[in-house]
């Protein structure tokens, strides 16, 4: 547009649309200094998650696969007691599979039911030489009898051990089954194939039976790996799944399925679906209640029950909200180690992306990552508590309701105090819910506040409640077209890294010739070590398909793989980083009225200034040959 002189000025669309701001994010993002950081926090936390797994593991510290899911549809009561069975039952569940692989051994049965249906010609070879090499048979009844003296009750450890020790036996009836076929489907069993299809067979039907029998051969030992499948699972079943391991799958379905719903512009759906499910586990909780719901709700699958309205971004979070609250109730000292190490690393390394885009955005600057790492080790007591003093204080208020309560307990006396002191704990209460509101909506705005101010975590908290709660409607819009924004984006990049790991398997692919017999007919040895990747699960690996070496050469190659998988998500952290910094510096000047570009620098320590000796002149004497000179001159008199 131009003025009345003819002067052509341009609009500041990052004034007329604030929010528009927003969009530099996905630039400013993928800045290497900040990937890396975030790369380095992501590796830091799984590397204390599987340290965490570990020493768990050794009391039996695994959950039940599902468990999340089932916590929060099933009543407390009922979850205890399908929990306490299921632990109960693994001697049971160990023995009976290992009855059941042995018996497989030794008969081959299952295989070679699933033979016939591949080829009954090779599936009549098989049996033949099955025949050939038939074993003496063990009377099942001996792990009958051996069954009391594996199973101590009443002693938790002692159980662990045995059925550990029992699926340490089915490992090894596993590999000697597979051993067992594999010779015999190495014994000239297509030789024997390909006389009962001529003694069966004529002409046309004869040619293609026997053109077909290789394929049918490939697929006789990938079924190998199929049975190997199965009975990792029943394992897997028996032993659980790693704690970690299983909060962080279920956080990240969540987070995957928010995403695809933030980009369908989806917030709200499915809500509807989800107290449906909270209003069942109450119903079962309390009997005297209408059950009608509860009895459709018996069977929730994974991530609850669906329905007609379209799942939201809303919805994930209440689910995802219900593995953290499943976290802490179930495990609640592995939660509170993890708290404390995931809190350690978000503040070193999430404080120091913080910096560089407080200074990035306010002053267009870029520093380095060491200069941001600097920053943050000197303000990592105030990273480390600005999020933890609201929880400290929601606890404290829920110990004093508690005491309260004990209170009441004691007989007429007490219950009086308690209806006259309630007003307080009602008070207590509302403190409580502001709290907690105030640290779900402000938490993402304290980093910044730190990051930008170079205050401590008490401005932090301050700052984050007053602009939350001075500006709730517009914080709102500012999430919202940064979730939409940052949802594209994201699926950007991830596509990016789907196409660079397809294109690298596609191409190493056809240099390799052959060793994935056991996987697929047009398999290879890259495809057991890393099968194809696919858009949402990078990294596939068939470990039932690979022999030892392979697994060791497997795990190499998932190291560099899964750092790529580590940059996809670290792009989510510095998005996440960039997005809520932005909302701060655009908050902070419509509550406080502060410029964009006003932003806290260190004060580099001036050098010392040594002041200058003056020189003496050269005609004056040093004071000691002063005080030499009559001297001398009284030697000369004499």
């Amino acid at each position: 547009m131009a003025d009345d002189q003819g002067t052509v000025k341009r609009i500041a669309w990052d004034e007329l649309f604030r929010f528009t701001q927003l969009f530099k994010g996905f630039k400013a993002s993928i800045q290497p200094s900040k990937l890396l950081l975030g790369m380095a926090a992501i590796v830091l936390v799984f590397v204390g998650g599987m340290v965490l797994d570990t020493i768990w593991s050794i009391g039996d510290g695994t959950a039940q696969p599902g468990e999340i899911v089932a916590y929060s549809a099933q009543a407390a009561d009922q979850f205890d007691r399908n929990k306490e069975r299921w632990e109960e039952q693994k001697i049971d569940n160990a023995i009976k599979l290992l009855g059941e692989i042995e018996s497989e051994r030794r008969t081959l049965a299952t295989y070679q039911r699933e033979l016939n249906k591949i080829n009954p010609y090779l599936g009549q070879a098989f049996g033949d030489k099955l025949k050939k090499h038939a074993e003496t048979k063990v009377s099942s009844a001996d792990w009958d009898k051996d069954r009391e003296s594996k199973k101590i009750k009443g002693q938790k450890k002692e159980d662990q051990e045995s059925w550990s020790s029992v699926l340490g036996l089915v490992e090894d009836e596993l590999d000697k089954m597979e051993d067992k076929i594999e010779d015999l489907l190495d014994d000239d069993i297509d030789e024997d194939a390909e006389d009962l299809i001529k003694k069966a067979l004529k002409d046309d039907a004869e040619e293609q039976a026997l053109a077909q029998l290789d394929d049918d051969l490939e697929r006789a030992h990938r079924e190998i790996s199929s049975l190997a499948m199965q009975c990792q699972t029943e394992m897997q079943n028996i032993r659980g799944v790693p704690i970690f391991d299983t909060f962080i799958t279920h956080e990240k379905e969540c987070l995957y399925n928010a995403i695809m719903a933030a980009r369908h512009l989806n917030f709200t759906g499915g809500l509807a679906d989800y107290n449906a499910v909270a209003q069942a586990k109450e119903n079962r909780q309390n009997p005297a209640m209408n059950t009608n719901v509860a009895a459709g709700l018996r069977d929730t699958p994974e991530l609850y029950r669906p329905g007609a309205d379209c799942r939201g971004v809303v919805y994930y979070m209440l689910v995802a909200a219900d593995g953290v609250c499943w976290l802490v109730s179930e495990h609640w000292v592995y939660a509170t180690i993890l708290l404390v190490w995931s809190l350690l690393v978000a503040s070193l390394f999430g404080g120091a992306i913080y910096r560089i885009s407080a200074v990035q955005f306010a002053r267009g600057e870029k520093i380095s990552g060491f200069q941001a790492l600097r920053f943050s080790m000197g303000q990592l007591p105030s990273f480390f508590m600005a999020p933890l003093i609201p929880l400290l204080v929601i606890v404290g208020a829920g110990g004093l309701m508690m005491l309260g309560g004990l209170l009441g307990s004691v007989p007429v006396v007490g219950t009086l105090l308690m209806a006259i002191l309630f007003i307080v704990a009602i008070l207590i209460g509302l403190g409580a819910a502001f709290m907690t509101i105030g640290l779900l909506a402000g938490a993402p705005l304290m980093y910044p506040v730190i990051a930008a101010e170079g205050s401590d975590s008490f401005d932090a908290i301050s700052r984050s409640y007053a602009y939350i709660f001075s500006r709730p409607f517009q914080a709102a819009f500012y999430a919202a077209v940064a979730l939409i924004y940052g949802a594209i984006t994201y699926l950007f990049v991830r596509f990016f890294a789907y196409l660079a790991l397809s294109a690298t398997h596609a191409f190493v692919k056809i240099g390799l010739m052959g060793g994935g017999d056991r996987l697929g007919p047009n398999a290879d040895t890259l495809d057991v070590l890393w099968q194809k990747p696919t858009f949402w699960n990078l990294h596939q690996f068939n470990s039932a398909a690979s022999s030892g070496w392979e697994s060791i050469c497997a795990t190499i190659l998932a190291i560099w793989v899964y750092l790529v998988i580590a940059g996809v998500a670290a792009y989510l952290i510095t998005y996440f980083v960039n997005a809520t910094t932005t909302i701060y510096f655009l908050l902070r000047q419509d509550v406080d009225a502060t410029d964009l570009d006003d932003i806290y620098v260190e004060e580099e320590p001036e050098p010392e200034v040594v002041a200058a000796t003056p020189e003496e002149p050269a005609e004056q004497a040093s004071p000691e040959k002063v005080d030499d000179a009559p001297a001398e001159e009284e030697k000369t008199a004499e």
